[in-house]
């Protein structure tokens, strides 16, 4: 059977710098779907011509895509699908690449999931057509709509299975505790203070602590995972709203495969990764439990391998794949 042509969309690097959490995003669904040896693509948000766009499988992202080629023959997953009505009836399958999250109340999307009668695969969810027309509703539309697939989907780690390696559980660490994510001082997705806390009980033991902000410093993806390894502890703590939300980070993915005991305040995420993580709910006993369970190295070690069996974008891929 031929592979169908993949086409990601939107958001592509200029000079080889990826924009930002999307763009990470795309570059390693593009990654997998080259690993898996299909023929995937990878364009801006402009008019292309001279290329074949029929009978393809698209992925993109609503915000990005108001110049992707909308036909008949091809499959369409795009996150962020706040106005369906955009897709459905000019294409040959539209599929809302939703967020893995229990619920959520945002822009655009207002949803809750019943992740027991949704369940597909480890990370994935699928909510098939109804077939009948549904009144679809967000922050931004309000109609009447035929019902469309509904595939909620975690992120995961940027490596590839090839490049997770077990040796990482014993890689030397240095006596310094980074952070490298995006920070937010207020509003509904606050997270400076809870860094801040892990951080104070790192100064607390004589560990240093660094931060690096993604929208002011961007990091490349070798220099991300080089300090990464470096660092003593590979932490993630959610804001509130993540933790009521249920959001499962990619951050957890990446340091679990990257050689790291997984730490996480969300017990959502903790339950999502069938506890090959440690939970607790503040930042502060986080530190503590991850500081006696550092070096628990077959603890840890069942833990990479938990996330290079089922949380890569290879595995992400197979997912997407199965609905169409």
């Amino acid at each position: 059977m031929n592979k169908q042509k993949v086409i990601i969309w939107g958001f592509k690097p200029e000079n080889g710098v990826l924009k930002n959490t999307i763009s990470y995003v795309w570059n390693s669904f593009y990654l997998a779907f080259k690993y898996l040896d299909y023929d995937v693509h990878w364009f801006p948000n402009e008019k292309i011509d001279n290329f074949d766009f029929s009978n393809c499988i698209f992925i993109s992202e609503a915000y990005d895509d108001s110049e992707m080629p909308l036909n008949k023959t091809s499959v369409y997953f795009v996150h962020c699908a706040y106005d369906p009505s955009r897709y459905i009836g000019k294409v040959k399958k539209f599929i809302d690449m939703r967020y893995n999250l229990k619920k959520i109340d945002h822009p655009n999307y207002v949803y809750e999931l019943d992740k027991e009668k949704t369940k597909m695969d480890k990370g994935c969810y699928y909510e098939p057509s109804t077939n009948q027309t549904i009144n679809f509703k967000n922050k931004k539309v309000s109609y009447e709509i035929e019902d469309f697939d509904k595939v909620y989907i975690g992120w995961a780690t940027n490596l590839l299975p090839n490049e997770i390696n077990e040796e990482d559980v014993y890689y030397t660490r240095s006596n310094n505790v980074y952070f490298l994510g995006s920070l937010s001082s207020d509003g509904k997705y606050a997270n400076v203070k809870l860094i801040e806390e892990f951080g104070n009980e790192c100064k607390k033991n004589n560990i240093g602590f660094g931060v690096n902000s993604f929208v002011q410093n961007q990091l490349s993806e070798d220099d991300y995972i080089r300090i990464c390894k470096e660092s003593l502890l590979g932490f993630d703590v959610r804001c509130e709203n993540d933790v009521e939300w249920g959001r499962i980070p990619c951050r957890l993915y990446k340091n679990m495969s990257y050689g790291h005991l997984g730490l996480t305040n969300c017990y959502e995420a903790y339950k999502e990764l069938d506890e090959h993580c440690l939970y607790r709910d503040n930042p502060v006993d986080l530190f503590y439990a991850a500081m006696e369970k550092k070096d628990d190295y077959e603890f840890i070690k069942d833990g990479l391998n938990y996330i290079k069996e089922y949380h890569t974008y290879v595995n992400r891929v197979q997912s997407l794949l199965k609905v169409i």
